[in-house]
């Protein structure tokens, strides 16, 4: 249910990007050009340079939280069966994120900000993966996960709005 959930996620950010990208393409613009070529890219480079500042910085935490995940099933408090078959999810999820953001990092080096964008949402989708598995099993789900995707849904948020802004 959890890959479905990823699946559906990635599908209509895929469409998001698309349909975005069309019709900023398909709109003439009324306002008369201020920038000179080399502007653009020059700000496409700082965005690109901040952006990936960010996820190297995500990187770690998600390496980080995920050794202090699996080392749960060793205390009995979070021992149940289910919660062990989230830790293996999580781990799955997580290093598919670790390979989006050797992704999004390609793309920033490119200056490939578009396919930087879908890559960085991989990522958030990803760890979401993780905290929806938790929820499914009841009680609120898991309050460190949840925290954790949070912050990371904050970072990436800001990385996009970022991309979206300089694209």
């Amino acid at each position: 249910m959890a890959l479905a959930k990823q699946l559906l996620a990635l599908i209509l950010i895929s469409a998001y990007i698309i349909f975005a990208t069309s019709t900023n393409a398909a709109k003439p613009s009324n306002k008369p050009s201020t920038s000179t070529k080399g502007a653009v890219p020059g700000q496409k480079a700082n965005v690109a340079n901040m952006v990936a500042k960010q996820m190297q910085a995500v990187e770690k935490k998600i390496i980080e939280f995920n050794a202090s995940l699996k080392k749960r099933p060793k205390t009995p408090k979070s021992s149940s069966h289910r919660s062990r078959e989230c830790v293996s999810e999580c781990d799955e999820v997580f290093g598919a994120a670790i390979d989006d953001i050797k992704k999004t990092l390609d793309s920033l080096k490119s200056l490939n900000l578009v396919k930087a964008n879908f890559d960085v949402s991989a990522v958030a989708t990803n760890v979401d993966t993780c905290n929806d598995c938790f929820n499914d099993i009841g009680k609120g789900g898991d309050a460190e996960v949840k925290k954790f995707g949070e912050w990371v849904r904050k970072i990436t948020g800001d990385a996009l709005a970022a991309l979206q802004k300089a694209a």
